[in-house]
């Protein structure tokens, strides 16, 4: 994993974190992403540091029960992850 794509997916955990147990959608953690990364995440590069994220158990993806939307929240391997990536 580059440099950048561990300041990403540091991001998208400590975004998640911040929801104590919530969940957020694909668009709204994109966009908490890029408060927290300069330069801002491309779409791309948001996808593949999620990706990682969802590959290692470190965040768990669900389908809406009213639409398309995919909802994210943090995993206990996620926490775990977090606190290791400080």
């Amino acid at each position: 994993m580059s440099a950048r794509q561990l300041k990403i997916v540091k991001a998208i955990l400590e975004s998640l974190n911040a929801l104590e147990g919530g969940q957020m959608t694909e668009t709204l953690l994109h966009a908490e992403v890029n408060l927290r990364v300069t330069p801002t995440a491309s779409r791309a590069e948001f996808e593949d540091s999620l990706q990682v994220c969802d590959s290692n158990a470190w965040v768990v993806g669900v389908q809406s029960k009213f639409g398309g939307l995919k909802l994210w929240n943090l995993s206990d391997a996620g926490q775990a992850a977090r606190l290791e990536m400080r």
